[in-house]
């Protein structure tokens, strides 16, 4: 839904802005565009934490961890 709502501010917000303020808005707007982007993005990164990319977090060290901590608590 975000991605759509995106899509639609970003093909309707140019004409709107450019009739009212001028090329002078395009500078706010090419702002907010960038923040849209990165919230997408970082929501992306967050939805899937565990994967093989750089940034994932490491499912196998933390199966490993947990299976030490559940062999110390049943000795």
């Amino acid at each position: 839904m975000l991605r759509l709502a995106l899509l639609f501010y970003l093909l309707t917000t140019p004409a709107f802005i450019l009739n009212e303020v001028g090329w002078w808005g395009l500078v706010p707007l090419g702002l907010g565009v960038f923040l849209f982007i990165s919230v997408e993005l970082a929501a992306e990164a967050i939805e899937e934490p565990f994967g093989t990319s750089g940034d994932d977090l490491k499912l196998e060290q933390y199966c490993r961890a947990i299976e030490s901590s559940i062999r110390e608590i049943l000795m």
